[in-house]
């Protein structure tokens, strides 16, 4: 007998990492009455819920949430081992689903105010192995029956899963992130609101048992500390509660011709009504949570303009509203870069005396600059509050505030507005060295195959698939957290981290209508920083642009505009990385590149001419959006390549009159390859209005192929008649 317990014990051992998700039923605990005098929460989910392991019932987390939330409120554990959703799913005869289970009886029973409800992780096998498709419509039966009892509970769902360790067998799936969007789709679906169990515990040393799945008494804690923060704005909402995004405030400038909806937190089910300079009051009514969502009609170019959203309880008024034109701008620090920073700062500055102009600025917090810095650690960010880290508010163009505007969106105002005759407002979301990654939607990563590797399990600082220099800067900032061994708290949020300033800057806005975007990125993307002689690959760069333009055109329009600036020259290895924004531009509709190949700094990553890129900007603006085809939009770009004999015919859109060169001279920098793609120098001479002939070196290969300014800092001299200089390109050559 011994002995088979002996060989008993060390198969347990031995399987634990293999049965980490399939862990046995453990009974839920003795039903608990509810009591009527008090706010009765009812913690529904798995052995997370339930304590599995644990042995003091009282070391819980919903043991510990009943500590945190005190003698007002009701707490009863109704966690079931081995539970999931997906009500098809069997372990040998057993049914999974919790829905089928007596602890579910026992939790209705309990008629709950509140339900907090963590299942989904024992669904990953299901869920990729075929079963995927009924996740979302059994989660949404499951929550139903809470919905539909006599106390309407407020519901709140885990919709991102506690980390997992590696010794857990499912510890580098990316069905567990991927898993997310349909959590979102839960929530969105049936009105809950999302709960985050992954950043409480990222990092958190010592918080796990042996299976690398389930939180010891330590997670636990975290875990109702992390439920308690985010529950607790919810519970007591007091009635004079207005919240309103970011972008709402004074001298705002809201895009004109469009419906504006505005989306908020008031007192629950609290009639809210908004009023826009005497136009007819528009009302609706917040939900059990406060959120309310309603529409103003479309405003007339102009203003000033007085916007107030009132409740019962509280009114807020924003005045001098301006109707317009508002782009979004984004990117990392050369969007960031301010007009003092840039050439001719002296000039501008004091030419800046149209109030038309508006600009709201969201950029770093002080204290948390991503430069060469150790944060302290009462200024790391709160990593389940990324919009508290950026902050900006809306200022009019004068000479006092002008030299803190964004340059390269500053000038692409001025230039609308000098032509549009209208007001112009620049949403800019910046902060240097971030990836593409941040600001992309957390959906939008974990729903492709190839990007959702951006998350693991482990801390991103560590994933060998978010840019090197970023991780190693964000470790740098964060020095000070990780010299605390052990750990006693989780990882700090960061601006490098995947979707934190989409979180913070871009999500907040919901369907604000804008005229474009303005993106400057890519630096941090398009090497590895570390290494700046390795160039990253461009197949993924160009998955991260595409979902990033779809993401955002799935929240504020499908039609929504891309402006691109081409990363300019520098002594880095940016050449596939400009060819690859070329290919987003012509595989997307409405997407356009403005090139900046000679306005760089070879030993610079930060050119201060920020008055040619927003010049160039504002002309593929104003050409491709607003009707002024007398305005040239860009400079030359190849059109087709062709073999005349031993040379190549060169044709190009956009000469703008007569190609040229900025110096007199031959044209430089082309290259010519044959089928092996050698390429070679070519001699280049300008044989027509819009045409280059270009003739390889003797003895070289039929051409095949043709390339244009391919070099980290390419001597570029060929410019159309308005002196905008050729785009970069490698293109094949037609026999």
């Amino acid at each position: 007998m011994l002995r088979q317990l002996a060989v008993r014990c060390v198969l347990a051992t031995l399987l634990a990492p293999v049965l980490a998700l399939a862990e046995p039923p453990v009974d839920p605990r003795p039903e608990l009455k509810p009591d009527p005098s008090k706010i009765r929460v009812a913690c529904i989910g798995d052995s997370i819920t339930f304590g599995y392991g644990i042995k003091d019932p009282a070391d819980t987390y919903p043991a510990l949430l009943q500590k945190l939330l005190g003698d007002k409120y009701q707490v009863a554990n109704f966690g079931n081992s081995g539970r999931g959703i997906i009500l098809s799913s069997k372990r040998g005869s057993e049914w999974r689903a919790y829905l089928k289970q007596k602890s579910h009886e026992q939790a209705l029973a309990f008629r709950p105010d509140i339900v907090i409800c963590n299942l989904g992780v024992n669904d990953i096998d299901a869920w990729k192995d075929g079963h995927r498709a009924e996740f979302v419509p059994d989660y949404l039966t499951l929550l139903k029956a809470y919905q539909e009892l006599p106390s309407k509970p407020r519901i709140f769902v885990w919709s991102r899963f506690a980390p997992i360790l590696p010794a857990s067998r499912c510890h580098k799936w990316p069905e567990i992130f991927a898993m997310r969007g349909d959590m979102a789709a839960v929530c969105e679906r049936s009105g809950a609101l999302p709960l985050d169990m992954f950043a409480p515990l990222l990092g958190l040393d010592g918080a796990f048992q042996g299976d690398g799945l389930h939180p010891n008494e330590k997670g636990a804690k975290a875990i109702a500390e992390a439920t308690f923060a985010q529950i607790k704005p919810w519970l007591e909402i007091p009635a004079d509660r207005l919240e309103l995004p970011y972008v709402f405030g004074d001298h705002m400038l809201v895009q004109h011709g469009k419906p504006l909806p505005i989306r908020g937190c008031a007192a629950p089910e609290a009639r809210v009504m908004a009023t826009l300079s005497g136009q007819a009051p528009v009302t609706a009514k917040a939900d059990r949570f406060g959120r309310f969502e309603l529409t103003l009609p479309a405003l007339r170019p102009g203003g000033p303009y007085t916007l107030t959203v009132a409740t019962p309880g509280k009114k807020r008024t924003f005045s001098d509203v301006m109707a317009g034109e508002l782009w979004l701008c984004a990117g990392q620090s050369n969007m960031a870069f301010t007009l003092r920073e840039a050439a001719g700062a002296k000039e501008a500055v004091a030419a800046s005396t149209d109030g038309q102009i508006r600009c709201i600025f969201r950029g770093a917090k002080p204290g948390l600059s991503t430069g060469k810095a150790r944060w302290s650690l009462d200024k790391m960010l709160d990593p389940l509050d990324p919009a508290a880290a950026l902050t900006g508010d809306w200022k009019v163009l004068s000479p006092a505030t002008a030299p803190g505007f964004p340059a390269v969106p500053y000038f692409f105002a001025r230039e609308l507005r000098k032509t549009l005759k209208m007001p112009v407002g620049i949403l800019c979301v910046a902060v240097g060295g971030t990836t593409t990654e941040s600001l992309i939607p957390e959906l939008a990563l974990v729903g492709d195959k190839t990007l959702v590797s951006a998350y693991s399990n482990g801390m991103w600082t560590a994933n060998s698939d978010v840019p090197a220099w970023t991780r190693n800067r964000g470790a740098e900032n964060l020095a000070l957290w990780f010299a605390r061994k052990p750990q006693d708290s989780a990882l700090p949020g960061h601006y490098f981290q995947p979707d934190f300033l989409a979180r913070g800057g871009i999500e907040p806005l919901g369907r604000l209508p804008v005229g474009g975007v303005i993106w400057y990125q890519g630096e941090s993307n398009a090497t590895s920083g570390m290494k700046p002689d390795v160039a990253l690959d461009s197949g993924r760069n160009l998955a991260l642009l595409t979902t990033l333009v779809k993401s955002w055109r799935a929240q504020f329009g499908a039609e929504l505009p891309f402006l691109f600036v081409q990363l300019p020259n520098l002594n880095r290895p940016w050449m596939e990385y400009r060819l690859m924004q070329d290919r987003l531009a012509k595989e997307l509709p409405g997407v356009w590149l403005a090139t900046t190949i000679d306005v760089g700094n070879p030993t610079n990553v930060h050119p201060t001419d920020k008055a040619s890129v927003g010049h160039r900007l504002a002309r593929l603006a104003l050409h491709n959006l607003y009707g002024r085809k007398e305005l040239v939009p860009c400079g030359p770009r190849l059109k087709s390549a062709t073999v005349r004999g031993g040379s190549v015919a060169l044709k190009f859109d956009w000469a703008a009159g007569k190609l040229a060169t900025v110096d007199g001279k031959a044209p430089r920098t082309f290259e010519v390859a044959g089928a092996d793609r050698q390429f070679k120098p070519a001699a280049a001479a300008i044989t027509g209005p819009d045409t280059v002939t270009l003739t390889p070196e003797a003895g070289s290969a039929a051409p095949a192929f043709v390339r244009y300014a391919y070099s980290e800092n390419p001597p570029v001299n060929l410019v159309n008649g308005e002196k905008f200089p050729t785009q970069p390109f490698l293109e094949p050559v037609a026999p």
